[in-house]
């Protein structure tokens, strides 16, 4: 952490924005809700804050998720410190790279059930399980980030709408027994079922209205594309994990391991990190981890002090010439 070079990831939340939340959460809660998902990916409010900086402190170190560094604030924002993981997020790998042959597909849905088992055998649940949310490291393997919606089990029955829609469980739609860990589960069958089809609209729940979505959960609508082969070990997988009833879903009823489609994994192995990836980013350039942002003014920042830089940096040679001319400045002497 205080070597030279080293990087992290750092979560900004405005404080005003977190009270604005607050005060409209307390006034109607049907507004809260349309916030919520507005808002999601910023994480703009102080209950998610809370539940992420909780949930992380709470898990022993692990390869499967993006641990906490340290928590901070000044007068105006909050600060979470999180590991940096440049390499991207499978999000961009399914529908740049999709869609997915069954090896890496295997491969990577291999890498989201250690990450969950690790999360349940510490009592967490994700409950916003989505591409987006598994980064891609550079050795290939996967890591969880995003655990503002992350909720230990013994809570589970108060749960309910939480989430992003085409990923949600039927029982937080629609009053259901056995709320639990099962809500990831299924959220992994719809991000198996996506890598292996690669089209946003043949996610199996997909509906342009969020009442469309719920219903096509509700209703179990979900079809395989025609054009698409697919055997039927995998499509046995994605149906025991979209099984609706959540008491007899895959992962609950039994442990996804098992599953035939799962049978040539060494677990110990994959555990480990021992396989070697399909597709391995690699270390990122140093250009492209540099703030491509200008920093905020100082009143904006309280805390940081700004200073110009020495004399010496200002000409900097390995600014990418391309950056410096927008950034107004020149490598020429």
């Amino acid at each position: 952490m205080d070597q030279p070079g080293s990087l992290f990831a750092l979560k900004v939340l405005q404080k005003t924005d977190i009270q604005n939340f607050d005060m409209v959460r307390m006034n109607d809660g049907h507004a809260a809700l349309d916030i919520v998902y507005e808002i999601d990916e910023m994480q703009h409010f102080s209950d998610d804050t809370d539940a992420e900086r909780a949930s992380l402190s709470e898990l022993p170190w692990s390869p499967w998720a993006n641990g906490v560094v340290g928590v901070f604030h000044d007068p105006l924002n909050l600060y979470l410190m999180l590991e940096c993981i440049p390499a991207g997020v499978l999000h961009d790998i399914i529908y740049r790279r999709g869609p997915l042959d069954a090896t890496m597909a295997r491969f990577y849905y291999a890498n989201i059930v250690c990450a969950l088992e690790f999360l349940h055998a510490n009592g967490i649940v994700h409950r916003d399980l989505k591409p987006a949310n598994i980064l891609v490291k550079p050795d290939g393997y996967i890591s969880l980030v995003d655990f503002g919606l992350a909720k230990p089990e013994t809570d589970s029955h108060t749960w309910a709408m939480v989430g992003t829609p085409i990923y949600m469980a039927p029982e937080l739609t629609m009053s259901q027994a056995g709320v639990g860990c099962g809500i990831d589960w299924f959220s992994s069958g719809v991000i198996l079922y996506e890598m292996v089809t690669k089209r946003v609209a043949s996610i199996p729940f997909f509906g342009k209205e969020e009442e469309h979505i719920y219903w096509r959960i509700s209703n179990k609508k979900y079809k395989w594309p025609r054009e698409l082969r697919v055997g039927k070990s995998l499509k046995s997988m994605v149906a025991g994990l979209l099984t609706h009833e959540a008491v007899n879903r895959l992962g609950v009823a039994k442990p996804v391991t098992k599953h035939p489609w799962l049978s040539g994994i060494d677990w110990k192995k994959m555990n480990g990190q021992s396989y070697i990836a399909p597709w391995i980013p690699g270390e990122l350039h140093l250009s492209r981890t540099w703030q491509d942002k200008r920093l905020g003014a100082q009143e904006s920042v309280p805390d940081l002090e700004i200073v110009a830089p020495p004399e010496f940096l200002r000409n900097d040679r390995r600014l990418p010439r391309k950056r410096a001319a927008q950034d107004g400045t020149s490598n020429q002497e």
